[in-house]
């Protein structure tokens, strides 16, 4: 077995093989980690910048939609959230846009955006009166049952 060799990092009590010592130039991995943990953090920082995608936009429906899109995670990124409440800007729908928000969640009942069409039909569910039939006749036909909230107000031929 070969000799360890001390961790080059002040203040570090690690060990390490030499062909480790090689690879690192003395330092130990936890070292080595940490370090590039740090160089990362300073990058993300130094270049992070704010996105608001509610920019410019006043149609509530709009932005209900956009609020309830999936975002992949990026680290270099600030989401602005949208200075309304979700439940606000739900409850405060008109006939019209409730309808309009109702068809685009059926748009996306069965496909991949699935959860999203849920969320949205939830939210109508909870925070508003709209006519919710084609939605509920969508998600029983692609059999999703998962929200019982989305279905208190449903139809005997819908519940049954």
């Amino acid at each position: 077995m070969s000799d360890r060799i001390p961790c080059k990092t002040p203040g570090c009590l690690n060990t390490i093989l030499p062909a480790t010592a090689e690879a690192t130039k003395g330092f130990c991995m936890p070292c080595v980690q940490a370090d590039a943990a740090q160089e990362r953090k300073l990058y993300i920082e130094q270049n992070r910048r704010d996105l608001n995608e509610f920019e410019g936009i006043t149609d509530p429906v709009e932005v209900l939609k956009i609020i309830h899109q999936d975002r992949k995670w990026d680290p270099l990124i600030n989401w602005i959230p949208h200075p309304t409440s979700t439940d606000r800007l739900f409850a405060e729908l008109t006939d019209e846009q409730q309808r309009r928000l109702a068809q685009y969640a059926v748009t996306l009942i069965g496909g991949e955006r699935n959860d999203e069409a849920e969320a949205i039909v939830l939210g109508l569910a909870a925070f508003t009166h709209a006519p919710l039939e084609i939605c509920l006749e969508a998600l029983v036909a692609h059999g999703e049952f998962q929200s019982s909230l989305a279905f208190h107000r449903a139809t005997p031929a819908i519940r049954d």
